[in-house]
């Protein structure tokens, strides 16, 4: 491997090892990932990430002819502020491919900081880097300057741990952080450190400090809430969402903060099988346990309608949590596996989308205005379909919400009666607005989002099927509200 000085007393190592060679040359499908240790006698621990990627195209996309097009410098590198590496924009080659192209660079390098490193300022960052940088760079062309730029947002940025612990066997090691983003938000989120690059709960603060209700970090959360508050009322009956919902698996409690905020009416009950994470969610993300938001510290796998008059319970049945059968408006599973968030299905695990679980998640719905969403993460494709599948086969109506073939956040709603979306999805955009008036919700931006995340709604017409836009009466294609 190469090894650059860092002091007298340390060396950073790369591994894999750089190949100077091999980087010689652009490629378009890089996406390189090396880490760079330090080593000393009683340390061996990351203190840089780099993520390298290529461009080898100059698009003339929408230029006037003859138009001449930029010269692109060769290579620069692009250091992520310091807590941020988990972002999208900031760990996926999508979003890194906008920062390259911004740069107007053909090669990026991409360096991310880590938590429980010092590091001084970024000057000292880029004495730090050169040399590693330099065997990481294309060859230039004659005259071409051989410096290679650092470009940041804010300097290196800045991480601010505010908590941290050993956790559950469940869970392990947990840390707390705030971050501030270029537009002066800060934001507070828990890692866990057995997936320490994945962001378990996101929450914003307000400028007092306060939790922010009515923020949704994560974009699979927005599509959940706009897609059960519409189907809850795809029977009729006005837009207003009242009554009983379940949630299982707390995280944080930023969807339940939102809930409570968003459809006030709706009483509560989150299922939490670590008392950990509830105790986390409560001392960090202001999540309060109040009359209409119960908390059960209990296996979600464990949740049944109550059984009928006559029937004997087993000793084994103690660990039930019951509710009465056709009881619940709304149910969301929003569950993780609690193994590497890189497996086939980290979201949910294999259990809770078998034919019996779901049943009894069926029974508990009411027979009107009543859906089950289900987040699903699956970087395999024929785990999503699986779950598609088993759902199909308890409920007679399906439908799936979550961005573009790249998002791997799917929300699966499943309601307990057939029902056919309406004509380009506008009855339920506009009981989303109706709710909106109704509790006072007056952020354009957020109604926007809420409102997009209906209108991308797509029947799931059969078991292994494409996700087919439903056709109503008069047909017609989704579109936006004016």
């Amino acid at each position: 491997s190469i090894k650059h000085n860092m002091t007298s007393a340390n060396q950073l190592i790369a591994i894999p090892p750089i190949n100077s060679h091999s980087y010689k040359d652009y490629s378009p499908d890089r996406f390189d990932k090396i880490c760079l240790r330090t080593a000393t006698p009683d340390e061996n621990t990351t203190r840089y990430t780099l993520l390298i990627l290529d461009d080898t195209h100059s698009s003339t996309t929408g230029r006037r002819k003859n138009t001449p097009i930029p010269q692109k410098i060769p290579c620069a590198v692009f250091l992520i502020p310091s807590g941020r590496e988990s972002e999208y924009l900031f760990s996926t080659k999508q979003g890194l491919t906008n920062i390259l192209t911004s740069a107007n660079s053909r090669r990026l390098i991409a360096v991310s900081f880590h938590r429980n490193q010092q590091y001084d300022s970024q000057e000292n960052v880029q004495n730090e880097l050169e040399d590693v940088v330099k065997s990481l760079a294309p060859e230039t062309l004659p005259g071409e300057s051989s410096r290679i730029p650092f470009m940041a947002l804010d300097g290196i940025g800045k991480r601010n741990i505010i908590g941290e612990g050993d956790g559950s066997d469940m869970t392990g090691a947990f840390v707390v952080e705030e971050v501030t983003t270029g537009d002066d938000v800060t934001l507070r989120r828990l890692y866990f450190l057995r997936n320490d690059n994945v962001i378990q709960t996101e929450c914003r603060l307000d400028k007092k400090g306060g939790v922010d209700r009515l923020y949704l970090g994560f974009e699979y959360h927005k599509s959940l809430v706009a897609g059960m508050v519409g189907l809850t009322c795809c029977d009729g009956e006005g837009g207003v969402v009242d009554g009983d919902g379940l949630v299982i698996g707390l995280g944080g409690g930023s969807l339940l903060n939102f809930l409570n905020r968003f459809v006030p009416r709706l009483s509560m009950t989150v299922v939490e099988i670590d008392g950990v994470v509830v105790d986390i969610a409560k001392n960090y993300f202001g999540f309060l346990e109040s009359k209409i938001m119960r908390v059960v510290v209990g296996d979600g796998l464990a949740v049944r309608a109550t059984a009928t008059e006559g029937v004997e319970r087993s000793q084994s049945d103690e660990r039930l949590i019951e509710f009465p059968p056709s009881s619940m408006r709304l149910i969301a599973i929003d569950v993780d596996s609690k193994e590497d968030s890189r497996s086939a299905m980290s979201c949910p695990p294999v259990s809770f989308i078998q034919e019996d679980y779901l049943t009894h998640m069926k029974n508990l719905l009411k027979d009107k205005n009543s859906v089950l969403a289900v987040n699903v993460s699956a970087r395999d494709p024929k785990m999503l379909e699986l779950v598609k599948q088993n759902m199909l086969k308890v409920f007679p109506s399906l439908f799936v919400s979550g961005g573009g073939e790249d998002d791997l956040n799917k929300v699966l709603f499943a309601t307990k009666r057939d029902y056919m979306l309406p004509k380009n999805n506008m009855a339920l955009v506009e009981r989303l607005h109706q709710i909106c008036d109704e509790n006072e919700i007056c952020d354009s931006q957020l109604r926007s989002e809420l409102e997009d995340c209906i209108v991308d709604m797509h029947r799931v017409t059969a078991p292994g099927s494409s996700e087919m836009k439903s056709k109503s009466a008069g047909g017609g294609s989704n579109a936006k509200s004016k």
